[in-house]
């Protein structure tokens, strides 16, 4: 029996008669699909590196010396195949998926993060000269274009068509108005649709492909993916503002401050901005502010006097694989799988390190490797070296208006003292709000905490020396918790700096990663992952000359300590909620009390039914 260990870069053989573990034999990072060739051989997908390992099971691999992240495996022991478009890739291909023809002369490996399906000729056939050293190579026919993240593939018994299981399904929508049913109410729909229910998954039907079709497949595949090699050192599109497009060119910014909140969609924090005529600014619905101006009054003058970004969204669902997408530009096909199983209530998918981590690391990571300065507020600091985290606080008592205080006392040390980080990472979740759990803070209370928090940071920054030197960016780490009528993953960013453009509406189609992106150029570092090689950067929210103006902080016109009472709307059911960490909650549930809270007697918008059609 053979089993891939998926934290621990092993395949481990068991003797099924004995029930012994006979040996572990080392292969690439995260092994998760295997799948054993009519001749003996076991094929070994290993997601974190794009490799499929080849294993002989007629006989024992000579034992080597362990790989690590620091050393390859010894030369020698096995055929290892690459799956990624370009050799020598960055993590992000992820290959999760295997099957072999009936023949035994092809296999097929599904690519998750790459949505594709890697074709290998396995048959030794082309390779007279291997075949008189005794060597068994495989030769890559092409690459065949599926789905969203699939994760499994299969023959026909006729040899003739391959089925390929997407994972996400075709494409992402908008999440309201609902077009599912609530599976906890029989007889009507929630008001926009939970966003991890937006998936469909599919199952693609393909040909077998002759020559000709398989050359253009990999054509589209090619096409279809924004990851070049040439994208490691240089942005994919051109810089007409002082962000470089080339990893390690010059840059007037030094200073980069990275803040994630939590769980927030455009259209429910922004989605009833107004310019300063009153007309409708970006594209918003304002039926789906649940917090509008009045509770956020600092987000939304920063979205007036900069940037506004109305096509910004998040790579993520939530916020188990949104914290990875916002610190690592990927979430591991663990963390991609275990979320699902968590959040439908199937159980928990226990894990490791190595399972969790990226190939590449974090952020952080990236920044102690290429010798730039970083602090860590609370942003999975416990990843990084204590003596880089900041002074910060337990979210269940301390407030983000608070928190806020122990950088601006930090930045005013290091204007005195000098020695503020170039890179800085803060967590601002006070937004996910407490639902109307009595005792704690009501909802626009928590969200308003937030909106000043932020408010004080940019006051307090624009007012610092470092500030002609300085850029903020802001994102949500995922979209769960709200509506939005454009899509389900859009969000709301911010990008603040003296060279950004103000008063400007940038309709460009960002990402989680098109921001970390950025941030690299600035700072002189190479990409994480394919991810934010191939995304596009910023470019367009910054021009070449400064304007070094001071903001001036916005008061919420809320009760920052407002209460839930035991006679606050669901207060029961909020009670019972698990707020330990975030999104344990159910967030239909908890969407559902906060829509109420917002909107009073508001009726929800009548959600639409109607047959969907696919292409």
């Amino acid at each position: 029996l053979y089993v891939t260990n998926w934290g621990s870069r092993a395949v481990s053989i068991i003797d099924a008669d004995k029930n012994l573990r006979v040996r572990d034999v080392t292969v690439g990072l995260r092994p998760n699909d295997l799948v054993l060739a009519p001749d003996g051989r076991m094929f070994v997908a290993c997601a974190g590196d794009n490799t499929v390992h080849v294993i002989a099971t007629d006989k024992l691999d000579t034992l080597g010396e362990p790989s690590s992240p620091a050393r390859r495996l010894w030369e020698g022991t096995r055929e290892i195949i690459s799956t990624s478009l370009y050799p020598q890739a960055l993590e992000g291909s992820t290959p999760d998926g295997l099957a072999i023809s009936p023949d035994g002369r092809t296999l097929f490996v599904a690519n998750a993060d790459n949505n594709n399906v890697m074709v290998v000729d396995i048959s030794n056939r082309l390779t007279e000269e291997a075949k008189e050293r005794g060597d068994i190579i495989s030769i890559v026919d092409g690459f065949i274009p599926v789905g969203w993240y699939p994760t499994a593939v299969a023959v026909s018994p006729d040899n003739q068509t391959l089925f390929v299981a997407n994972g996400k399904g075709l494409a992402s929508r908008a999440n309201y108005p609902a077009t599912t049913s609530d599976p906890r109410t029989a007889n009507k729909s929630p008001p926009f649709d939970y966003i991890a229910r937006t998936f469909e998954g599919s199952i693609s039907m393909i040909g077998r492909p002759d020559t000709q079709q398989m050359a253009a497949y990999t054509a589209q595949v090619r096409k279809n993916s924004p990851y070049t090699p040439e994208s490691l050192t240089r942005a994919p599109i051109a810089s007409h503002g002082v962000v470089p497009a080339t990893v390690g060119d010059p840059c007037p910014i030094k200073y980069v401050l990275y803040i994630i909140k939590e769980n927030r969609t455009y259209d429910q924090v922004l989605g009833d901005l107004k310019d300063a005529n009153g007309r409708q600014l970006g594209n918003g619905d304002p039926r789906l502010a649940i917090f509008g101006e009045k509770v956020t009054p600092n987000h939304h003058q920063l979205a007036r006097d900069y940037v506004l970004l109305d096509n910004l969204y998040s790579n993520s669902e939530v916020s188990i694989d949104g914290h990875s997408w916002c610190d690592a530009a990927i979430a591991t096909d663990f963390n991609q799988r275990s979320w699902i199983l968590s959040y439908s209530k199937h159980g928990k998918l226990p894990g490791n390190e190595e399972m969790e981590n990226p190939a590449n690391g974090y952020l952080w990571d990236l920044c102690r490797r290429h010798g730039i300065t970083f602090k860590n507020y609370g942003a999975g600091a416990q990843r990084g070296p204590a003596a880089h985290r900041g002074r910060w606080g337990n979210r269940h008592n301390a407030r983000d208006m608070d928190l806020a205080d122990f950088w601006i006392a930090d930045l005013r040390k290091a204007e005195q003292a000098g020695g503020l980080p170039r890179f800085t990472i803060m967590s601002l979740g006070e937004n996910h709000t407490f639902g109307t759990t009595p005792g704690a803070f009501a909802p626009n209370a928590c969200v308003a905490s937030n909106d000043l928090a932020l408010g004080k940071i940019v006051a307090a920054a624009t007012r610092s020396k470092y500030w002609p030197e300085m850029a903020i960016f802001v994102i949500e780490d995922d979209t769960q918790n709200g509506p939005d009528h454009v899509d389900a993953h859009r969000t709301i960013g911010f990008v603040i700096s003296p060279y950004v453009k103000r008063g400007f509406v940038d309709r460009t189609l960002y990402t989680t990663a098109s921001m970390i992106r950025t941030m690299e150029l600035i700072l002189g570092l190479p990409p994480l992952t394919q991810y934010d090689a191939g995304a596009t950067p910023m470019f367009n929210c910054f021009q070449r000359e400064a304007v070094v103006a001071p903001y001036h902080v916005l008061q919420p016109q809320v009760d920052l300590f407002e209460k839930n009472t035991r006679n606050s709307p669901f207060a029961q059911e909020s009670a019972r909620m698990n707020f330990k960490e975030y999104d344990r909650a159910p967030e239909d549930e908890l969407n559902r009390i906060l829509w109420y809270v917002a909107k009073g007697d508001v009726p929800y918008p009548a959600p639409i039914h109607g047959a969907v059609f696919t292409r």
